[in-house]
């Protein structure tokens, strides 16, 4: 998964994976990344090795301009899923257990 804000916005994003929960907020700007801001997000989620399926769910929320938050199968390389915009964007997936 991958959220890209772009050169001038802002986002904070939400993921929750089984029972594991990150906030992360995406800026390329100069003023947020010197309060933690990362230029863009990206992380891999796979199947768990306990046997148990897991979700995964992404919250992207713009706070300036557009964000771009995109799924994608990583053995594949298709998109699962992808949206660019200025309001909410969350998606929720399951993840089988191998």
């Amino acid at each position: 998964m991958e959220v890209d804000c772009g050169t001038d916005g802002v986002g904070v994003v939400d993921i929750t994976y089984g029972v594991t929960s990150k906030q992360v907020m995406v800026a390329r700007n100069a003023t947020s990344r010197s309060v933690g801001a990362i230029e863009k997000f990206s992380n891999n989620y796979g199947a768990t090795d306990d046997g148990v399926d897991a979700t995964l769910t992404v919250s992207t929320r713009p706070t300036t301009g557009t964000c771009q938050t995109s799924l994608t199968d990583y053995n594949s390389g298709d998109i699962l899923a992808e949206k660019e915009t200025a309001g909410k964007a969350e998606f929720t997936v399951l993840v089988p257990s191998d």
